[in-house]
């Protein structure tokens, strides 16, 4: 906690357990430590504590490398999950039992995340990381590809999408390939209909309010994260910056400067985690939420204690736990 020193103005802080290996040792509190791993740390007690045991859930059956995974929960709360091992994707359940729902391209990195879910329509938006895959569906019962019309109701084709999010009723996707690929591209579905996209429709006035509409990454940077939190729908940019969605409808949507030169480095290193965005870059964590809600502001760095066992780090794997309230990184 900090606290005046007696005699001076100058404020003390304290990372307060873990490791805080930047600091020298006479700094080093007794709830700290230098250096360690497989240790837990609670939100309230910060005793460090042996980490509980890995537990082993199951083998995919063809014994392939898992790819992907894709959570879909139904309005009524029953949950299902799919695994991607290889070119299969199977449908598991806590009790080792695999059944196989489909196929894909065995290179395809297929993401099904809690807000790629449309509980109005009963079904979960599947992305490939890889863009070797279109853009699926997922109800519970049935895999299959999702067929696209454009904003004059004519068949799309082929779409494919990295990233995908649900936000007021429209689906929202980025970095696309639709014959051609369009790392910069961010293309909204008509509001109430995820199928209907355009690439044609940038936000007007001549537009109706609930068309679907596309918009290109301010930097035109191949667009590497997306994530959604309060009020938030924010992209990020490999070696570039920070972007968010702002407006209401297809007449005035638009991408605003939310942090300038500070892209995310990594597929996955840009999660939403409740009320901030974590994001990883080159040598540090992240957080955007002094900038949000502040301005041009420094954001918070969260890795600053260790920030010389990761200066050296250029890329980020990042997953946010809400039921543990954690964020975990792999470099």
């Amino acid at each position: 906690m900090p606290g005046p020193e007696k005699g001076s103005s100058k404020i003390l802080l304290r990372f307060g357990g873990g490791i805080n290996s930047r600091a020298s040792e006479a700094d080093i509190d007794e709830q700290e430590c230098v250096s360690g791993y497989n240790f837990d740390l609670d939100v309230v007690n910060r005793e460090l504590r042996t980490r509980r045991p890995v537990r082993d859930l199951g083998y995919c059956p063809n014994e392939e490398p898992i790819q992907g995974f894709i959570t879909f929960r139904d309005i009524d709360g029953n949950v299902t999950l799919l695994v991607q091992a290889g070119d299969t994707i199977y449908k598991w359940n806590s009790y080792n039992s695999w059944t196989s729902v489909g196929s894909c391209d065995a290179n395809a990195k297929l993401r099904g995340r809690l807000e790629h879910i449309s509980e109005v329509d009963g079904v979960v938006l599947v992305t490939d990381l890889s863009l070797l895959e279109q853009v699926k569906k997922w109800d519970g019962t049935t895999l299959s590809d999702i067929t696209f019309s454009d904003e004059t109701a004519a068949g799309f084709g082929t779409f494919r999408a990295k990233y995908c999010a649900i936000e007021n009723e429209r689906a929202i996707f980025a970095n696309t390939y639709d014959s051609v690929h369009t790392p910069n591209l961010i293309v909204g579905s008509k509001r109430g209909d995820y199928t209907t996209i355009s690439v044609a429709n940038r936000p007007s006035s001549s537009l109706g309010e609930e068309d679907p509409f596309f918009l290109v990454q301010p930097d035109n940077g191949s667009i590497n994260g997306m994530a959604k939190t309060f009020g938030i729908l924010a992209f990020s940019s490999r070696y570039g910056s920070i972007y968010r969605l702002t407006g209401s409808s297809a007449k005035d949507f638009e991408m605003t400067s939310l942090f300038p030169r500070s892209g995310a480095q990594g597929d996955e290193a840009m999660v939403g985690v409740g009320g901030d965005v974590h994001f990883g870059r080159q040598g540090r964590i992240q957080g955007l939420s002094s900038t949000s809600n502040y301005g041009d502001v420094e954001p918070e760095d969260i890795s600053l204690p260790i920030s010389d066992q990761v200066e050296d780090v250029a890329e980020w794997t990042g997953v946010y736990n809400s039921r543990l309230q954690r964020t975990y990184w792999r470099p």
